[in-house]
């Protein structure tokens, strides 16, 4: 503009076009030019401001640039024109990707001239940041990304962990299927040895690995990171939830990853990704200039930040597994699939419990109150006998061997019954050897008052009843006697009452056979529990048949939950009340609690659930089907890939039809990652039969 400007000051000044453009140091022909469109808007040697201004308006639309880009250049790149749309299809694409693209292809280009032809192709606006300095040493950022990674058969989604040290911008990245708290734990781990060291301040989101409950001035950090923290010696420090700007030097990493890792690229699996994405950081964007620092990430790292880095322990963390569990009724605490025991005391309180690979801690309001050897095996028991009250002590260490003993203690007929009674199956028969000692015990309270040797005793030993009366003591207190039990065993008691059920609590082969006919076998689980409870708390007939068909239709509805949550096929066990509501402000809590009620899915409505990436839209998902299972609708969970994969391999075998009806059998079809790429015109096509074949159920 102030070359037009000067052009005119120059004519109305009186010079000709050879003294301008000598002057101006331009072309004859553009004086030419530009002083013939003056004049054809009105220019004259006296025209006012508001003339002018309209004139150099006219110039500047008819002027062309001084400077053209090179159409050699143009021509070349308008060859690779197809390719490079293309390219600008695929998510986190950029100019700088391209150029590198295009020169493993051969083909070399400036920066300047692919970013001006992209430009072209795909205007954009340009981001502003806001960048915070640190000291070398004084802080990494931490996050966790999601990528879509190409792999020779399919696309697969993955997260990738990033952390960037923020003094020298050099960076550790990994490619993970989870997002776990011991993924989360092995990147650190990871990364620490990858740098030499750890910062002294980890600044992270607030994901659940890291901090359970956000709070931006006491957030509550995860227990097994908080370990890991005190390991290592770093402070974690969590960003303000929802504020990336916090950390803006690992989320632009972010995208750095994805261009130049993942844009345009194939990987034959995870780890040779991982190995592209070591060697990428030191030596390729580990080497490149960083536009803030103008310095290599690597470089500048191993100049000023490795000395100042905190040294690595001694020793490398071991991951422990921290759950809150419930203590059992029957004393024990589920972890990791399986049981281990707690005192009585303890019996129905929440605990903290921490897995190592050799201990498993039970802790209580920070105090260790049990441990044990950790099992590996799903299943395994580890009971301390100690941890049970006294009486159930004493028929846990009332063993064949004990009774034999304390047999003898009570006299040679004593002792040969017990032994008798024991002799065909020890463990069968060791509750009626149990009730003989109880019997003596009953006649044994005092020193010197014990059942005299000579007593005769009705008992039966191997199915051959011996012949005695029964005595009364001198006391006075009761006679032996010997009724029979339910199940042809035989009872002692001390007062002359009926013992029902006998002392031993066997089931007969013959009971245990009809059951199993009449596919009611899980009643034995709890029969003998329902026969004691039957004879201690004398229930009438009805009320222990109430009781044992509870136990088998409990049972059954839990077998068929447990049927249900393994044919959802959910990735992990989510619930509702794990969800953090907090952590996503404007969300309509009341709605969430409507469709936990499962009423959509009775109602056969559709839900859609939308937003960013990392709010929890997958969690929610889960745990609203979660909950359809426990209502009694079967549910189905499946990722948008392996749904379409699935599909696209059924028209290919021929069994498409089939698949259909797969899809179309659960009450609740839930559709993860929908929308993530754009659907191919055959995706679209079966998306719609099966939204079309459901809505019509």
């Amino acid at each position: 503009m102030n070359d037009f400007a000067e052009v005119i000051y120059h004519w109305q000044k009186g010079q000709n076009k050879t003294q301008i453009a000598t002057s101006l140091g331009i072309s004859r022909p553009t004086v030419r030019k530009y002083l013939k469109v003056a004049q054809g808007a009105g220019l004259s040697e006296n025209a006012d401001a508001a003339t002018l201004a309209r004139v150099l308006e006219e110039i500047a639309k008819a002027a062309k640039p001084v400077s053209q880009w090179p159409s050699a250049v143009l021509k070349s790149l308008t060859l690779h024109d197809e390719t490079i749309r293309s390219w600008l299809g695929e998510p986190d694409m950029t100019a700088k990707q391209i150029r590198r693209l295009l020169a493993e292809q051969g083909d070399v280009f400036s920066y300047s001239s692919v970013k001006r032809y992209v430009r072209k192709l795909k205007p954009g606006a340009r981001p502003v940041t806001v960048r915070l300095e640190t000291a070398p040493g004084e802080q990494v950022q931490v996050d966790f990304g999601q990528v879509m990674l190409q792999l020779p058969d399919t696309r697969k989604k993955v997260w990738a962990f990033v952390m960037t040290l923020s003094y020298s911008r050099h960076r550790f990245v990994r490619f993970v299927e989870r997002q776990d708290t011991n993924t989360w734990l092995e990147c650190h781990i990871r990364a620490f040895e990858f740098f030499g060291g750890c910062p002294r301040t980890v600044l992270l989101d607030n994901l659940k690995a890291g901090v359970v409950k956000p709070d931006l001035y006491d957030p509550t950090l995860n227990r097994a990171y908080a370990e890991l923290e005190r390991h290592y010696g770093f402070v974690a420090d969590p960003a303000k939830v929802r504020t990336p700007e916090h950390k803006g030097k690992v989320e632009r990493s972010m995208p750095t990853v994805r261009q130049q890792l993942v844009a345009g690229r194939q990987y034959r699996d995870l780890a040779e990704a991982n190995e592209k994405a070591l060697a990428w950081s030191m030596t390729g964007i580990g080497m490149e200039k960083h536009g803030t620092t103008h310095e290599e990430p690597v470089l500048r790292f191993d100049r000023d930040e490795r000395s100042c880095l905190i040294p690595l322990p001694a020793s490398r963390f071991e991951t422990p597994l921290w759950k809150k569990c419930t203590v059992h009724p029957d004393h024990h605490v589920v972890f990791d699939k399986s049981y281990y025991s707690v005192p009585t005391r303890y019996v129905g309180k929440e605990v903290w419990v921490r897995g190592t690979f050799q201990l498993t801690e039970i802790f209580l309001g920070g105090a260790r109150i049990k441990c044990h050897a950790r099992a590996h095996k799903a299943g395994t028991w580890r009971t301390d006998q100690n941890d049970y009250p006294e009486k159930a002590k004493a028929f846990l260490f009332a063993h064949p061997t004990w009774c034999r003993q304390q047999a003898e203690t009570l006299g040679e007929s004593v002792s040969l019954m017990v032994n008798q009674i024991l002799a065909p199956h020890s463990l069968m028969n060791l509750r009626k050897a149990q009730a003989v000692l109880r019997l003596g015990q009953a006649w044994c309270r005092e020193p010197g008052r014990c059942l005299p040797s000579s007593a005769a005793l009705r008992f039966h030993v191997a199915g051959q009843p011996a012949k005695a009366a029964g005595k009364r003591d001198t006391e006075g207190t009761g006679a032996v006697a010997d009724p029979p039990d339910l199940n042809g065993g035989g009872a002692v008691s001390a007062s002359g009452a009926q013992l029902r059920g006998g002392g031993s609590m066997n089931i007969s082969p013959l009971l245990i056979s009809q059951l199993k006919t009449l596919r009611l076998s899980g009643i034995l689980e709890s029969l003998e529990v329902r026969l004691e409870q039957a004879r201690t708390s004398q229930l009438g007939y009805q009320e222990f048949l109430a009781l044992i068909v509870q136990d088998e239709v409990e049972r059954r509805e839990a077998t068929r939950l447990n049927q249900r949550l393994k044919k959802a096929a959910f990735e992990e066990p989510k619930a509702i009340e794990e969800f953090e509501f907090s952590a996503i402000p404007g969300i309509n809590i009341a709605a969430i609690k409507d469709l936990a009620t499962g009423l959509f899915v009775a109602k056969q409505e559709h839900v859609i659930l939308y937003g960013p990436p990392g709010v929890g839209k997958t969690h929610l998902a889960q745990a609203l089907g979660n909950r359809a299972c426990r209502i009694g609708h079967s549910t189905l969970f499946l990722k948008s890939t392996k749904l379409f994969r699935t599909l696209n391999t059924a028209r290919a075998d021929g069994s498409w039809e089939k698949a259909l009806k797969k899809l179309l059998a659960p009450e609740l079809l839930i559709i993860d990652d929908f929308g993530l790429t754009a659907l191919t015109m055959a995706q679209a096509e079966d998306f719609y039969e099966i939204i079309a074949e459901r809505h019509q159920r």
